[in-house]
């Protein structure tokens, strides 16, 4: 499409925009603007296309695939708010404007009087008329928040819209969430993941640019703020703790094994989630006995409470239940006393309740996600009902992460969601000293990395981004073809191979019929389903005689411990059954050690046991130093043991049994890894047969999805 304004005005107009300060910041941007303005000046719209922008702009090569890498569509959206916010302040007065309408990656140059008319009036649907602003200005943002809360003599914009921009040494990990904002709307604590690979919260004033990282917030996850936001809630290291602002000190609350999300209530009580099963628990804010509230309804056979919210009385709360009855998962209220609760909302998949009161503390709106839509009703705080038919805010944003992680966060005058892909990567082939030897897939959803013993496949997990659910798939390293193995209508997780790289066995954790299942790459044939206890098995490794399989079962509420399974007779032997998490199990060479994590200690760190093919030894040898996570034997010759430190480093340490027993040498570093895991089950590197090392890095994305909309409730009718 030609500009219809003049070539020259519209050449013109595109230098002056790339010339501008927040385009000079951004050189990715630029180049995205650049490229797509030269196609259209030069008459040649058929090739902005989003293979086309993905490869040529943003370098991702041959194997770019947009199905599951959106980093064109994440990027056109930031280019819009760019765009916008350009013309809401330098640029407005410029005779002609550019514009990159949704559903399109052609600009469009025209007088501003002709973008004026041809605005819709009705942005969208379930959205009344209004104005839409978008700041550029830290400034102004603030003024903004301040006009709307104290003076009723200005008359506040009525919908604001800007993204909150991480630093190149920052970025997010979505299984942690995305943050939440303190009780007064003015600044947001965000799970920030440094180049290091450590995450700690960092706390950003909605007025400022600048960001500060809490100290001692080392792995922290899902945080939440006291009621009069001087103190902020979260977790780490299998415990619950707590953080005053003002000077950073942290106290330990509680424990908590697997934490599935918090809420602190008026009445200094603490509702928090545990772990990935079972009820919700309580604990007064200053630590002390914690107590179940309620139990899981065997009638409805559900299985978890997660994701707790306390209304304004401290008292009464909204929480996700997830159970297998159809019909029976989604938002229920209930209180401390027992009184038996009642479902708000049903959801087609894990779903994080928030609430946004008005200035009366009466009204309020409920917010929660379906369906890939964040939807907003009207709930009555005195009686607990909702009215009316859900409003929807915002479209497009991604299925729950593994941990079900809130991908939004609200109060009465601003909303927070993050909208585009989570957490992309890459598998990377590395030599021993980090140099990178081959690209083998382009970024997309990978988890779980498993070479097969000969080295010429990897099996990995991929989220369906629109059940929500994980798959088996497998990767053929020389025909460079993807297969997808599993088709169980639940999670698949956990391969491992066979020894003869023929067959794979892989976890359903299916909540009333979990087990596993084989698969044969020969015949391309799903094959034998074993049954497992209702808490489930995950594969780690089987044997050369594949008589037995090493494996992990979830606990109750502690984690996992590690058994070995005989197959034929599914009679276990208890491996590393200890207090904690143990984890990440993986049989020597010579199949005479078992290395595992544990985090009994309170921090990850590698063991390792004596099995002698029917018992393992009661002493347990420590490998790691300062921490260590995801074991792996380095070669099938000798004891040379690979695992992640964390910093990221890829370490490596020999190991000697002797007749005082085992002794392990210096841990030496290797290279820097930058392996990504979306969870601690799962693996984010593998090792070749010989010696080389196939890595899942995470995919630096331009910028940051995360968007922030003030004054969204007036919005909303």
């Amino acid at each position: 499409m030609l500009p219809t304004v003049p070539l020259d005005l519209a050449q013109a107009e595109l230098e002056k925009v790339l010339d501008s300060p927040s385009f000079r910041r951004s050189p990715k941007l630029s180049g995205f603007l650049r490229y797509v303005a030269r196609h259209t000046l030069d008459g040649n719209d058929d090739a902005i296309k989003e293979y086309n922008i993905g490869v040529e702009v943003f370098e991702r090569g041959s194997n770019f695939d947009p199905r599951i890498d959106n980093i064109v569509r994440s990027q056109a959206h930031r280019l819009r708010v760019s765009l916008a916010a350009y013309y809401a302040g330098e640029g407005q007065q410029d005779p002609v404007r550019i514009e990159i309408v949704p559903g399109s990656y052609v600009p469009r140059f025209r007088t501003p009087e002709a973008v004026e008319e041809s605005r819709p009036a009705v942005e969208s649907p379930n959205w009344p008329k209004r104005a839409v602003w978008v700041l550029s200005g830290a400034l102004l943002l603030a003024a903004t928040l301040w006009l709307s809360r104290s003076t009723s003599s200005v008359r506040p914009v009525e919908l604001l819209e800007f993204a909150i921009v991480l630093p190149d040494t920052l970025r997010l990990d979505l299984d942690a969430g995305i943050g939440t904002l303190a009780p007064d709307s003015r600044s947001i604590v965000i799970p920030a993941v440094d180049r290091q690979g450590v995450r700690r919260l960092w706390l950003r004033a909605l007025d400022s640019s600048a960001l500060r990282a809490l100290p001692g917030t080392e792995d922290a996850s899902f945080p939440f703020w006291s009621p009069e936001g001087r103190q902020i809630a979260f977790f780490s290291q299998r415990r619950l703790k707590r953080i005053r602002v003002s000077d950073g000190n942290v106290q330990v609350i509680c424990d908590a094994p697997l934490a599935r999300g918090g809420s602190w209530g008026s009445r200094n009580i603490i509702l928090f989630a545990a772990s990935t099963s079972g009820p919700l628990l309580r604990v007064p804010a200053e630590g002390g006995e914690v107590r179940p509230v309620g139990s899981l309804d065997t009638g409805r056979r559900e299985f978890v409470h997660r994701w707790p919210t306390f209304l304004p009385d401290g008292y009464s709360f909204l929480y996700y239940s997830g159970a297998e009855q159809p019909g029976a998962s989604g938002i229920w209220l209930r209180n401390l006393d027992g009184v038996p609760p009642r479902q708000l909302a049903g959801t087609d998949a894990i779903s994080s309740p928030s609430l946004a009161l008005d200035d009366t503390g009466r009204n309020a709106r409920l917010l929660y996600i379906s369906r890939g839509a964040l939807l907003a009703q009207s709930f009555d705080v005195s009686s607990g009902n909702i009215t009316g038919k859900p409003a929807e805010l915002a479209s497009g944003l991604p299925f729950p992460s593994s941990t079900g992680s809130p991908f939004h966060a609200v109060s009465d005058r601003a909303l927070v969601f993050f909208k585009g892909v989570a957490n992309q990567t890459s598998p990377v082939v590395l030599a021993r000293d980090g140099r990178v030897l081959a690209n083998p897939a382009g970024p997309g959803d990978f988890g779980d990395l498993q070479l097969s013993p000969d080295g010429r496949y990897f099996a990995f997990e991929r989220r369906d981004p629109t059940l929500g659910t994980s798959d088996v798939f497998l990767h053929d390293l020389e025909r460079q073809a993807v297969v997808r193995v599993s088709n169980e209508p639940a999670n698949n997780l956990n391969p491992a191979w066979f020894p003869d790289s023929g067959r794979l066995i892989f976890s359903i954790a299916e909540k009333s019929r979990p087990g596993m299942r084989t698969f044969d790459l020969r015949n391309g044939r799903a094959g034998e389903f074993i049954l497992s206890s209702r808490s489930g098995d995950f594969p780690q490794q089987i044997t050369r005689d594949e008589k037995h399989l090493l494996t992990l079962r979830g606990g109750e509420s502690d984690g996992f411990d590690v058994w070995m399974l005989e197959l034929a007779s599914q009679q276990r032997v208890p491996i590393a059954v200890e207090p904690g998490n143990q984890r990440q199990a993986r049989l020597s060479g010579d199949e005479k050690l078992i290395a595992y994590t544990s985090d009994d200690s309170g921090r990850d760190e590698i063991y390792v046991k004596a099995w002698d093919g029917e018992r393992v030894s009661d002493r347990r040898w420590t490998v790691s130093i300062d921490g260590g996570a995801f074991p792996l034997w380095q070669s099938r010759n000798g004891y040379e043991l690979s695992y992640l430190a964390p910093n990221g480093m890829m370490m490596s340490v020999r190991l000697e049994v002797g007749e005082q027993g085992l002794k392990a040498a210096k841990p030496v570093p290797l290279f820097e890894a930058k392996a990504f895991s979306y969870s601690a089950v799962r693996y984010p590197y593998s090792i070749f047969p010989d010696g080389r090392f196939l890595v899942n890095r995470f995919v630096d994305q331009p910028g940051s999805p995360i968007t922030i909309r003030l004054n969204w409730a007036a919005a909303v009718r």
